[in-house]
């Protein structure tokens, strides 16, 4: 009988203090916090688990439950489209605060945007392009006419782009008008925007 009371008494103690009997019953979610993330396709593991955050999320989580006291493991078994990702805090033993620090970290890929200016000559001072906030000043060349190239700061793959003329050369009336500045960064760069002064 006494034997009936130790065996109850161990296990009321087992459930008391799941971690040190060597598991749990698997009622934590585990997850984290991601940054920066702008693409799709990103897959996260642990073990044979799965999570496949949406571009843009900023938490992830698996559909799994994970016991207390569990070894975890995150990876990034697939980096999203045009990005790379870094993970930290991933590997712990499963508890209340462990199973929400782990922290993936985006950057997307970026590509630069330029293209070339014609029309404009010596003494006719910098012309000033933009982009958004971005900006880049475009000198006249020596020789009147002759073709400048420009480049603006990159872009992220996926962002929007518009390239204007943000200030004409100065002491001129020269009138300067853009072509193909509009559009979306693709997975390279774009140098085919023009710009015509006359």
């Amino acid at each position: 009988m006494k034997s009936v009371y130790i065996r109850s008494g161990l296990a009321l103690l087992c459930a008391a203090t799941l971690g040190a009997c060597g598991g749990g019953n698997g009622n934590m979610v585990l997850g984290g916090t991601i940054k920066g993330l702008t693409q799709p396709n990103m897959v996260l593991k642990n073990g044979s688990w799965e999570a496949k955050p949406a571009a843009t999320d900023g938490t992830f989580r698996f559909a799994e439950l994970i016991a207390d006291d569990k070894d975890f493991f995150i990876e990034i078994a697939k980096q999203p489209d045009n990005s790379h990702c870094e993970i930290i805090n991933n590997r712990n033993k499963a508890n209340t605060y462990t199973v929400v620090q782990t922290v993936v970290t985006c950057v997307t890929d970026s590509y630069p945007l330029g293209g070339t200016v014609t029309g404009l000559a010596a003494g006719d001072g910098s012309l000033v392009l933009a982009n958004g906030g971005e900006t880049a000043a475009v000198p006249a060349p020596a020789t009147a006419g002759a073709p400048v190239k420009f480049s603006l700061p990159k872009v992220m793959v996926g962002s929007p782009y518009g390239v204007t003329v943000l200030t004409s050369p100065l002491g001129t009336a020269k009138n300067c008008v853009v072509s193909n500045g509009n559009g979306t960064m693709a997975t390279s760069a774009i140098d085919n925007v023009t710009v015509v002064c006359k």
